[in-house]
């Protein structure tokens, strides 16, 4: 990663397409904004993270350029929701990937890193539940589609389930990429 640029916008934009923005991160840059180490270890060592700024300075300049309001409350829910994952990724592998791709009537989110892993079945359900906590489980109420791909295979959330079903296989055999897409509709 030493040469390789971090940030890149419209990787493909066909002229009346959706807009794909993507951004990846570690433990010393956002892009390409460098973060100082010592800050983030102090503010790992007093529960705080820079994630969620870095994050909101992105997706405030993403929505300008989209002719969107950053602060109209749906937005806003949706970045609240966004900085959930994106935190999850870096808390607990220090690295990954966000895609954001903008169409006319919603947004996808994906969120990648190559960490361990959610396990089978059973670590999907347990990690997107209540149970370990409301950030995932929450995105994934929130959320009109969502899914999970992680060791080869691809959970979805489906209508009038409450767990994730098994979709079959998923080309993501190492980590793991969280997706959720919300309408505007």
């Amino acid at each position: 990663m030493e040469n390789e640029k971090y940030f890149s916008q419209d990787i493909e934009q066909h002229e009346h397409g959706p807009k794909m923005y993507s951004i990846r991160f570690d433990e010393s840059h956002f892009g390409d904004r460098e973060i100082d180490p010592e800050v983030v270890r102090f503010q790992t060592e007093h529960g705080s993270s820079w994630i969620p700024g870095a994050i909101n300075e992105w997706w405030s300049q993403i929505c300008a350029e989209n002719n969107l309001n950053p602060n109209e409350k749906k937005l806003q829910n949706m970045l609240y929701h966004f900085i959930e994952v994106a935190r999850n990724a870096f808390e607990n592998v220090g690295s990954g990937e966000i895609k954001i791709i903008f169409e006319p009537k919603k947004i996808t989110f994906e969120v990648s890193d190559q960490g361990q892993g959610f396990g089978g079945q059973e670590g999907v359900e347990y990690l997107t539940s209540s149970q370990y906590g409301h950030g995932l489980s929450q995105v994934r109420r929130y959320a009109d589609e969502f899914s999970l791909e992680t060791g080869g295979k691809k959970y979805a959330k489906t209508r009038g389930k409450r767990k994730l079903a098994d979709m079959g296989a998923s080309d993501i055999t190492a980590g793991s990429k969280i997706t959720f897409i919300k309408n505007f509709e």
